[in-house]
């Protein structure tokens, strides 16, 4: 069963939405955290598991959250993954799960022109097993050390800032895709057109099987 499918979220939604944000704010990932977070909810839906933006917690905390469990000495990630997740972690009489949390992995957002840094790779390691690295056309996934467990590119070539911040139409990103061939009923029997057909590259369909089978190791 795909989960490109099941969950209703294509390529061409993703590309459209990464695009539109470029057009919108191209040098803040902010712009970009939102369209992140949707993607893993559709992808996790009906699981259990939490997307929580964290990235503007403070590393002392307030009256009413520690952000110990998730934040090392690099600042907070940009979204946890986790179950039974409350901000409400200081009092337990706030809190009947604050005991039951579990969390499963964060994950970082860069802008398409910037890579990972390895140091706050590792400083999020220290709190949880899992990291999730994207920046929109590539993502890594770590777990345990800084060395990737996997990376799957979306792009041909390389964004660079010096054109990131460029016209889009003049600068754009090249996206992988795939060519399907219609098949003999549809050339022969409907008569439809000889054409190609555009299709979405087996990099999406990994990478959203992947998060899924990522974040759920050792979970089931």
């Amino acid at each position: 069963m795909k989960i490109v499918e099941d969950e209703h979220y294509t390529f061409c939604e993703y590309k459209q939405n990464v695009d539109k944000k470029r057009l919108e704010c191209p040098l803040e990932k902010v712009g970009f955290q939102p369209l992140i977070s949707s993607l893993l909810e559709r992808i996790l839906i009906n699981t259990g598991i939490q997307v929580i933006a964290v990235s503007d917690n403070r590393k002392n905390g307030t009256q009413n959250h520690d952000p110990s469990g998730y934040m090392g000495d690099r600042g907070a990630p940009d979204l946890l993954l986790a179950r039974n997740f409350t901000y409400y972690n200081k009092n337990k009489s706030q809190s009947s799960n604050v005991c039951d949390v579990e969390q499963i992995a964060v994950v970082e957002i860069k802008v398409p022109y910037k890579q990972y840094n390895i140091e706050q790779i590792k400083s999020h390691l220290t709190k949880v097993k899992k990291v999730i690295f994207t920046n929109l056309v590539k993502w890594v996934f770590f777990e345990d050390n800084e060395n990737p467990t996997k990376t799957i590119d979306l792009q041909i070539g390389r964004i660079y800032k010096s054109t990131w911040s460029r016209n889009p139409a003049e600068h754009p990103i090249i996206w992988k895709s795939s060519i399907e061939t219609p098949d003999d009923f549809l050339l022969n029997e409907l008569g439809l057109p000889l054409n190609n057909i555009e299709a979405e590259p087996v990099e999406w369909e990994e990478l959203l099987t992947f998060i899924k089978e990522f974040v759920f190791e050792k979970q089931l």
